[in-house]
């Protein structure tokens, strides 16, 4: 059966080359099981505290239980992690190294690992406050200092979105 997510993206899969869902990882919504049923690519931020990492472990876990569910039944390939975006709050990027390296071994089978974004608080506040990375870039609120950091990051993304 397809879902009602795949019903109405149908007119709009010619149209455009990506659709993009930003939600967060809640079992909990009939919607979040709708777009893991329709996605092709999960893209996903990773704090790099012990915390962060433990929560998109969980994530990792979310999505290996619902693969045998919502995707193999269906003929679709099983979703994994093929993006992650490790980010920080600081500067002091010294004691994070453990956790970046703890990453790279748990999640060797992800695609990209980006270089991690520094001084992450410009977009830790779009995602606060429902803000799009371009409104904030484009002068209606200070840009992070690491703009240019950043979209580095986000061109590797696109490339590797379209080479795929």
């Amino acid at each position: 059966p397809i879902s009602k997510v795949e019903e109405r993206l149908k007119e709009y899969e010619e149209e455009f080359d990506f659709i993009i869902f930003d939600t967060a990882p809640n079992e909990d919504t009939r919607f979040f099981f709708n777009v893991l049923h329709y996605i092709d690519c999960i893209i996903t931020p990773i704090e790099t505290k012990r915390a962060g990492f433990d929560k998109t472990i969980d994530f990792r876990d979310l999505i290996d239980g619902i693969n045998p569910r919502l995707r193999e039944p269906f003929g679709k390939e099983p979703l994994q992690i093929d993006i992650l975006i490790p980010y920080w709050f600081d500067k002091r990027v010294g004691s994070k190294q453990g956790i970046l390296e703890l990453i790279k071994e748990e999640f060797e089978e992800v695609s990209l690992l980006t270089e991690p974004i520094r001084e992450c608080d410009g977009i830790h506040l779009c995602w606060g406050e429902s803000q799009s990375l371009s409104e904030r870039l484009s002068g209606k609120r200070k840009p992070p200092s690491n703009e240019a950091q950043m979209l580095k990051i986000f061109q590797s993304i696109v490339d590797y979105l379209i080479t795929e």
